[in-house]
């Protein structure tokens, strides 16, 4: 089971991610365990032999923009989002192998998505302004949107609603005027 997931992305740059996962079994490995089959060239495992170069490409971000409140207000260059499912490892009564874990039980879910952003419209400093805590995000116009491609046509997407911002860090230009 995943228990947590960050993708971290920079413009121009291929997207990285990292997986925290949780075992429900712990294996011992035998003593005459080798690991990939003792092949010692990735283009020789099982799972390598049907792909294409475009198969095996990674995911890219470029060319980032961001809509918010109904409009695109400005352009993504870099940021992370973390997804975590807050799992906890439950053993019960009954079971009476200690490798493995009877079940895992699922938290609140959480969101953590940081972004670093050329603003291009000033409607957004108007409409952050504007927002609170109890403020409604339900509508689809606020609807956050996050994709990232790869050279032959597939996608990631995703899409938050329903969310709340938190923090906004706004650099002023310094004033050298006369």
């Amino acid at each position: 089971q995943v228990n947590s997931l960050t993708l971290n992305f920079e413009e121009g740059q291929e997207v990285t991610a990292s997986i925290s996962a949780m075992s429900r079994k712990a294996h011992n490995a035998e003593a005459t365990y080798s690991p990939r089959r003792e092949e010692q060239s990735v283009s020789e495992l099982v799972n390598f032999k049907n792909t294409s170069t475009e198969d095996i490409s990674p995911f890219m971000f470029s060319d980032g923009s961001i809509k918010i409140f109904g409009q695109q207000m400005a352009r993504v260059k870099g940021g992370s989002l973390a997804i975590a499912n807050n799992l906890t490892a439950q053993r019960f009564i009954g079971n009476y192998d200690r490798t493995i874990t009877s079940a895992h039980i699922a938290g609140q879910r959480t969101y953590d998505l940081n972004l670093n952003l050329l603003i291009t419209d000033r409607t957004i400093w108007d409409e952050l302004r504007k927002q609170n805590e109890t403020s409604d995000t339900d509508s689809t116009d606020e609807l956050l949107e996050l994709e990232f491609t790869k050279s032959n046509g597939e996608y990631i997407k995703f899409k938050f609603d329903n969310y709340l911002t938190t923090s906004v860090d706004i650099p002023f230009p310094e004033d050298k005027g006369a």
